[in-house]
């Protein structure tokens, strides 16, 4: 039995390429293909011990194949574009109102140099906690969980403790938490660039440019704090795509749940 691959549209890098000839013939191996002028035909000849197979296509099969091509694509297009994110987060400022984050450098665990400025081009969740704050526990093992999920990807937690004991309260702390990313020791200079940060944990997440993207007073919900660093991490991608293939319009996906603050709530570095 012969074997034949239809001569169609070629779908590259989601856009469907039509190319047009001028009168010319082609020959590869056994095949033949022939294009006269306007009135174009292809012609496909594989002989055999009995016979030739011969089939045509003429210029109205290949131009209705070419559309139901390009409408098949374009379906595909609209329906993945409605599941990327087109609108951040509940609570997320938009990046033309987002402040520079306050640099600073401390002292971390290890006694080494934490400089946040350092961290330009990551996602940063920079969380400001202390060993005796209850909610603050509940969050540990949420940062440690999303050190190890996305760090690859440009991410990483900076912890800041506000302990009065410093080294000798938060490495025993650590160690027994297992905790896989950077604490640095807070100083009261550090916590008033930050608006003073009067309640425990107070969070701040920051983009790749360094700037305060969202804060939390208070603890808030993981689903939460997820969402935002996932919306930060993808957003380079998802701009330059939607721009190419999604239209405007498509729906939002909901907002994640958020918890009640632990503390009174405060006015953030914003």
């Amino acid at each position: 039995m012969p074997c034949c691959v239809p001569f169609d549209c070629l779908a590259l890098n989601s856009a469907v390429l039509i190319l047009s000839f001028s009168p010319s013939k082609f020959a590869a191996g056994i095949d033949v293909v022939t294009i006269e002028g306007s009135a174009l035909a292809i012609v496909t000849q594989r002989p055999s011990p009995a016979n030739k197979f011969t089939t045509e296509v003429s210029l109205s099969s290949f131009v209705l194949r070419c559309a139901l091509a390009s409408t098949v694509l374009a379906t595909a297009l609209m329906v993945d574009c409605a599941s990327w994110p087109t609108q951040a987060p509940d609570g997320m400022k938009a990046a033309n109102d987002r402040k520079a984050a306050p640099d600073f450098t401390l002292n971390d665990a290890k006694s080494a140099r934490a400089k946040l400025s350092d961290y330009k081009g990551k996602v940063v969740l920079l969380n400001f906690w202390a060993t005796w704050c209850g909610p603050c526990k509940v969050e540990v093992p949420w940062f440690v969980e999303f050190e190890k999920e996305y760090q690859d990807r440009g991410f990483a937690v900076l912890g800041i403790s506000m302990d009065d004991g410093g080294l000798q309260v938060v490495k025993p702390f650590m160690a027994e938490h297992k905790v896989n990313y950077r604490v640095a020791i807070g100083t009261d200079q550090v916590a008033r660039l930050y608006g003073g940060v009067d309640s425990l944990p107070t969070t701040f997440i920051i983009d790749r440019e360094g700037r305060i993207a969202s804060a939390h007073i208070g603890l808030a919900s993981k689903s939460n704090y997820e969402s935002e660093i996932l919306h930060l991490l993808d957003s380079d991608k998802h701009a330059v795509t939607s721009r190419l293939l999604c239209s405007p319009g498509v729906p939002p996906a909901p907002p994640p749940a958020t918890c009640a603050s632990a503390h009174m709530p405060g006015e953030p570095f914003v």
